[in-house]
């Protein structure tokens, strides 16, 4: 018997993230991502960011160098796109 899609349940859609993958044998110095990152600055490319929790929920923590305001812009855009191209 095959696998059918269901129709009745809602799904999300993946982003994909342009780039490869970083090593995990010889991971770039500082961000593991910044190969990849659309907002990579010089303090990435040299400085492993420090795993601290989120201003919005102390329970969920991040390890970038980028300012709360920008990945919450940039979040949002993201979401918007997302969801224009769902519509």
């Amino acid at each position: 018997m095959g696998s059918l899609p269901r129709l009745d349940t809602d799904t999300e859609r993946l982003v994909q993230i342009p780039g490869q993958p970083p090593s995990l044998l010889r991971p770039p110095r500082g961000c593991r991502f910044h190969p990849r990152c659309p907002y990579v600055m010089g303090v990435c490319r040299t400085e492993e960011p420090a795993l601290v929790p989120t201003q919005r929920d102390p329970g969920h923590l991040q390890a970038c160098h980028l300012d709360e305001e920008t990945k919450d812009r940039e979040a949002a855009k993201l979401l918007e796109t997302m969801m224009a191209g769902a519509g």
